[in-house]
Order: C-alpha cells, then structure tokens, then sequence
C-alpha cells in the first residue's frame, strides 16, 4: 500500500493520484534534489539530459571574447555531473564597439561557432576534482553533504 493511499482511504483514484503527486513533491523539497535538465552539444545537435540532483557550485568566466561556465551537481545516485557551457560572449565584443566604428579596418569580426555544451559524470568526488582546474577544485569541499540547496526554516 502506498503512502498515498494509506491517507486516502476510500477517496477516488484521482485523488490518490493527486495525494501521490503532492506526497512526492513535498519529499523532493525536504532532499533538495529537483529535475535538472542540460542541453549537451553532440555532433551539431542538441540534447537535453534529465537527472535528479540540486546544483553545489556554479562559476562565470570571461577571456578571449569567450564565456566559461561551470557548473556541479551531486545526484540522488550519488554521482558527480560536470556540466561546461562555452560559447561567445557578445556582451565583450559591445564593449569594444566605439573602437570598431572608428577604425573601419576593425569592421570584420570572425563570427566563431557559438556554444559548446558539455556533460560528463564521474563516481566520486575525487574523480571530478582530478579534472577540475585548481582554484575550481578548492573551492569545492570534501564534504558535498555542507552544501544545501533548500533550507527549510521552521521560522
């Protein structure tokens, strides 16, 4: 017997279906996991990935005309998801647009291939901070259970 239909009792299977829908979003609240979806580059196409997890760490970085984003999600496997987006950052090239009008030989810019979406999955947390630059990997602690996506307050 469900949980669902424990506190149902005789009500319709609707509303049990209902009660079961609640029930499940009321735990996934108190484990802070949520659906994640990812869109992932392969070979020109796009695919969106679905886990469930809640995201520990997310950082933005700007070089060459380049975004980075990183991001890193535990999931209610316990794996590790590594998730890199770059693409151009076109807010950089705004920025030198007064230089690009004034001299006409500046005119052409090179549009490259915009974003890159990647996803990989690593077993523990050692794994993934192998593969991680440093100052990323410190910033990341050895405990993942610190981290918190949902805080419950009984305020």
């Amino acid at each position: 017997m469900t949980e669902a239909a424990k506190y149902a009792d005789s009500l319709s299977a609707d509303v049990v279906l209902g009660l079961r829908l609640f029930i499940d979003s009321e735990k996934e609240k108190e484990s802070g996991d949520k659906d994640i979806e990812l869109k992932v580059s392969s070979n020109g196409q796009e695919i969106i990935k679905r886990f469930e997890g809640k995201r520990i760490f997310k950082s933005s970085d700007r070089a060459s005309r380049k975004r980075h984003i990183t991001e890193i999600f535990p999931t209610k496997k316990k794996s590790y998801v590594l998730y890199e987006r770059i693409f151009t950052d076109w807010s950089m090239i705004a920025e030198h647009a007064t230089q690009l009008r004034e001299d006409p030989s500046n005119w052409y810019i090179d549009f490259p291939e915009d974003a890159i979406r990647k996803m990989s999955v690593y077993e523990s947390l050692d794994q993934l901070k192998s593969q991680l630059p440093n100052n990323i990997a410190q910033k990341i602690g050895s405990d993942v259970s610190t981290y918190k996506s949902v805080e419950v307050l009984d305020i």
